[in-house]
C-alpha cells in the first residue's frame, strides 16, 4: 500500500493530539530556551519535529518512573581552573526540560533507546530519510530535519541519558528470545539491535495509532533483525503486549491481546524475506503498510555493552560455548593478578624503568573488583582466586595438551581434526589475551569500578592484531581505552593520540596533566568520568592542545638558552628556585569539535632578569613529556626548602632555562666529557611550578633505547617527588648514571 495511507492516518492523529511543546513555551523565555538548545548541540526546530512524532506516544507508568529516577540527577566536575571548563554529567537542559514536558519526556526516552541500540550516523541518516518520506507523502511544505541537526540532537540526548542502563533490559529480552534456535548463533546478538528502515518508518505513526485510535488494533512486523529493540520499545517502554513468532514457536511479552505481532522470519524457500510493517484494524483490514526498498538507508547496530557483564558478552560473541566460561574467567583473572604481582615486585626492586612516568601498577584488589563487574555470576570463583597462592599464568605459557584447563580441553577436543583443534586453541588464546588486556587497562583508570553503566565498544579491539600479554603503560592504556570508548564513532578530524580529554556516549577520559600545576605531584594514572566537556553552555567532545601545540616549540626556541653554574662538585647549594614563582594563566579557543586548551607559564631569562616571557603548552604535550620522566620516590627525611647539600663528584647545579650541554661545542667552564662515570646536572627550580614545567617541556627525555643513545647525550631526566630530600635525589641519580649524562629537575 502507498505511504500516503500512513500519512493520512498521521494527519488524523495530529488532530486528536495536542500541539508540540515548543509552541506552548512561546511568550515565556523562548529565546533563552533556544540559546540553551543551540549551545548543547540541539536544534530547536529539529527537537520540535521529533517531539511531534515521538512525543505523542504514552510511556508505561512504571517504566517512566524508573527512567526519571535514573536520568534526573546532574553533576558538574571541575577539571581545573581554566575558563570555567567543566564536565557536565547527567541531566542537562534537554533532560531537565523533558522532566517538565510530557511530550519532550516521551521523545527523549524513546530516542535514548534508539541511540543506545543503533550506530549514530546510520540512525541520523535513517531518521532523516524516514521523516523526509513522511513529509512528501503528506504534502507537508515544511522542510524535514537535516541530517546534521538530527545527529547533534540525538547525540545530546544520548549523552544526557547515559546513566540509564538499557543493557539490563535488552539482555533480559535476549535471554527470553534465546529459546529460538537462530538467536543462539554466535554474533547474532548484536544483529537483534538494528531495526530495518521500513519498520522504523511504519512505527513513527503505528505505535501512536494503536495507543490512541480505536480502529487501529494491531501492528504486524516481519523482520529478522531489531527484534530485541522492538520488544523493549513496544512492551517495556510503551506498555504494549507483543507476540513474537519464529518457525511456529511463540513468545509473548505482556498480558492480554497483543498490539504488536512480530514474525521473526529470515527466509522462506531459500529466499530472503524483506522486512515490512503494517497496521490493521479489528477486522484485519489493512490501514497502511511500509515495505523494504532498495533506496532504504541501512541502519547499523551500536555494537556496545556496559562494563557490567562486558567480559561475558565478549565470550558469547566469540564462542557461545557456556562450558568454557569458567575456564576463561579463571585464566584471565589468575594471569592478570600474577602479572600485577610481578609488576609490583619490579617496582619494589627499584629498577629505573619502573619509575618512569608512564608506568602504572594497578592494585590487585581493584583488578578483582573490575573482574567481578566484567564477569557477573562468577563471584565465588574470583573469591577463590583472591586467596590462592602461587597463581598460575597460563597466558605466559605454551598451550598444549595437558596444560589446558578442562573447559578448554572440551572445546578443543570437540573435533578430532588437528587443524580444527589448532584453530580452536588460537581462538581461545586470542580471546583470553583480549579480555586480559581489557581487564588490565580498566584497572589502570580511576573511577571505573564506580560506574558499571560505562559503555564500551565490543568490536573495535577484536579487529586489532593479536594482543600481547604484558602490563600496558599509560600511553598504551589510554590508546586502547580511547578506542573502546569512541568505537566506530571516532572522528577522522581528530587524532585521538593528540587529545587531553575524549568524550563519547556521555563519558570522558581525562589525563592527569589536567588535575594540577606541580609536575612533581602529578599522578600518572588516568581517569574516566561521566560527563561532557562544557564551557559557558557550549559542549565539545574533545579537549586538544590545538594552537597551543603549534606555538609551543617556537616559543621555547625563542627563550634565552643561557645558564649560569650555581655550584659544582664539593660545593654547597640550597634546595630552592632561582626564579620568582608566578601563577600560570589559561589559554582556550573553540573549534568545531574541540576546546583548544593550554597553560601559559611566565619565565625570566638569566641574561635579562627583569624581562618576562610566556610559554604556552598544551595538556597532552605536558602529559607526554611527564610520561618520559623518571620519578624519584619520597624518602623518610625531613624536607626543608633552603636546606644546603654538598654536591658529589661529577655533579653541577645551574640556574636558567638553558642546560649545560655535553657536546663538544658547548660553552662553559665545565669539562663533562672527562666524566667517565657520567654526570648529573641539577636544575634549581624547586617550588616553582611554572619553571618546573618549562624545564620538563624544554628538555624532554628521549624516547629511545639506552643502548642507542650516543656517548655524551642526555639519556634521562629525573623529577624529584616533593617529599624526596635533596641528598636522596642526588644519590639516586648518581647511582643510576652508569656512564650517562642525566638531568635532575628539583
Amino acid at each position: 500500500m502507498a505511504l500516503s495511507s500512513q500519512f493520512s492516518l498521521s494527519v488524523e492523529l495530529t488532530k486528536l493530539l495536542p500541539m508540540g511543546p515548543l509552541a506552548r513555551v512561546a511568550g515565556r523565555g523562548l529565546l533563552s530556551l533556544l540559546r540553551e538548545m543551540r549551545d548543547e548541540g540541539y536544534d530547536a526546530v529539529t527537537e520540535e519535529d521529533l517531539a511531534e512524532v515521538f512525543g505523542r506516544n504514552r510511556i508505561d507508568p512504571k517504566f517512566e518512573s524508573s527512567f526519571r529516577t535514573a536520568v534526573r540527577h546532574s553533576a558538574v566536575h571541575k577539571l581545573f581552573d581554566v575558563a570555567e571548563l567543566v564536565l557536565e554529567a547527567g541531566a542537562g537542559p534537554t533532560v531537565r526540560r523533558s522532566l517538565k514536558e510530557p511530550a519532550y519526556f516521551s521523545s527523549v526516552l524513546q530516542l535514548s533507546l534508539l541511540t543506545w541500540t543503533h550506530e549514530m550516523t546510520s540512525l541520523s541518516r535513517s531518521l532523516a530519510q524516514a521523516l523526509e518520506r513522511r513529509g512528501k507523502a503528506s504534502n507537508d511544505p515544511a522542510a524535514p530535519p537535516r541530517y546534521d541537526a538530527l545527529k547533534g540532537t540525538l547525540r545530546a540526548c544520548r549523552e544526557q541519558t547515559s546513566g540509564f542502563m538499557w543493557e539490563l533490559i535488552i539482555s533480559a529480552v535476549d535471554k527470553k528470545l534465546a529459546s529460538f534456535n537462530h538467536f543462539n548463533d554466535a554474533g547474532s546478538w548484536y544483529e537483534r539491535r538494528a531495526i530495518p528502515l521500513p519498520v522504523l518508518q511504519a512505527l513513527l505513526d503505528g505505535f501512536t495509532a494503536v495507543q490512541h485510535l480505536p480502529q487501529a488494533t494491531l501492528i504486524r512486523i516481519r523482520t529478522f533483525t531489531g527484534i530485541s529493540t522492538l520488544v523493549v520499545w513496544a512492551h517495556h517502554v510503551l506498555g504494549l503486549t507483543v507476540l513474537v513468532e519464529s518457525a511456529g514457536s511463540f513468545i509473548k511479552f505482556g498480558d492480554g491481546p497483543e498490539s504488536v505481532y512480530i514474525d521473526a522470519v529470515q527466509s522462506k524457500s531459500g529466499q530472503t524475506v524483506p522486512a515490512s510493517a503494517s497496521l490493521v484494524n479489528e477486522t484485519s483490514d489493512l490501514l497502511f503498510e511500509v515495505e523494504q526498498s532498495i533506496e532504504d538507508v541501512s541502519l547499523e547496530p551500536a555494537c556496545r555493552h556496559s562494563i557490567a557483564g562486558y567480559g561475558l558478552w565478549i565470550i558469547e560473541f566469540e564462542l557461545h560455548q557456556p562450558e568454557t566460561i569458567n575456564s576463561i574467567v579463571y585464566t584471565v583473572a589468575t594471569s592478570c593478578l600474577r602479572l600485577i604481582e610481578d609488576g609490583w615486585q619490579v617496582a619494589h626492586d627499584g629498577l629505573e624503568e619502573s619509575h618512569r612516568g608512564s608506568r602504572i601498577f594497578p592494585a590487585a584488589e581493584k583488578a578483582l573488583r573490575i573482574a567481578n563487574i566484567m564477569f557477573p555470576g562468577h563471584e565465588m570463583l574470583l573469591e577463590e582466586v583472591a586467596v590462592q597462592k602461587n597463581l598460575p599464568c597460563l597466558l605466559r605459557s605454551e598451550w598444549e595438551g595437558q596444560s589446558l584447563p578442562d573447559g578448554f580441553k572440551k572445546y578443543v577436543e570437540s573435533s578430532s581434526n588437528r587443524t580444527v583443534q589448532l584453530a580452536a586453541i588460537s581462538t581461545l588464546k586470542k580471546l583470553t589475551h583480549l579480555l586480559a588486556h581489557i581487564l588490565l587497562i580498566l584497572s589502570m583508570f580511576e573511577n571505573v569500578e564506580k560506574n558499571p553503566a560505562l559503555s564500551l565498544d565490543i568490536e573495535v579491539l577484536r579487529k586489532d592484531a593479536y594482543m600481547p600479554f604484558h602490563l600496558p603503560n599509560a600511553r598504551e592504556a589510554l590508546h586502547s581505552m580511547s578506542k573502546l570508548l569512541v568505537g566506530r564513532g571516532s572522528s577522522r578530524d581528530i587524532d585521538l593520540d593528540e587529545t587531553a580529554a575524549i568524550s563519547s556516549w556521555g563519558w570522558c577520559i581525562c589525563l592527569g596533566s589536567m588535575t594540577g600545576d606541580d609536575p612533581s605531584k602529578l599522578y600518572p594514572s588516568l581517569a574516566v568520568l561521566q560527563g561532557v566537556p562544557k564551557r559557558e553552555g557550549e559542549r565539545k567532545r574533545f579537549i586538544v592542545d590545538g594552537a597551543a601545540k603549534r606555538v609551543n616549540y617556537e616559543q621555547v626556541k625563542r627563550l634565552d638558552d643561557s645558564f649560569e653554574i650555581a655550584a659544582g662538585p664539593g660545593e654547597s647549594v640550597a634546595l630552592e628556585s632561582w626564579t620568582r614563582p608566578e601563577k600560570a594563566k589559561s589559554y582556550i579557543a573553540v573549534s568545531d569539535l574541540a576546546f583548544e586548551v593550554g597553560k601559559i607559564y611566565s619565565c625570566r631569562s638569566i641574561a635579562e632578569p627583569t624581562a618576562s616571557r610566556d610559554v604556552t603548552v598544551g595538556f597532552r604535550a605536558m602529559q607526554n613529556a611527564y610520561w618520559e620522566m623518571i620519578h624519584l620516590p619520597a624518602c623518610d627525611h625531613h624536607i626543608r626548602t633552603g636546606q644546603y647539600t654538598t654536591l658529589p663528584p661529577d655533579t653541577w647545579a645551574f640556574r636558567g632555562f638553558g642546560r649545560p650541554d655535553v657536546k663538544s661545542e658547548s660553552p662553559g667552564p665545565i669539562d663533562y666529557r672527562q666524566c667517565k662515570d657520567g654526570s648529573t646536572h641539577v636544575a634549581l627550580v624547586a617550588g616553582d611550578d611554572s619553571a618546573s614545567w618549562i624545564m620538563v617541556m624544554q628538555h624532554p627525555s628521549p624516547r629511545t633505547d639506552p643502548q642507542q643513545v650516543q656517548a655524551g647525550d642526555y639519556y634521562a631526566n629525573y623529577l624529584r617527588h616533593p617529599d624526596c630530600c635533596f641528598q636522596c635525589a642526588i644519590n639516586y641519580t648518581g647511582y643510576f648514571r652508569r656512564g650517562r649524562h642525566v638531568g635532575l629537575i628539583l
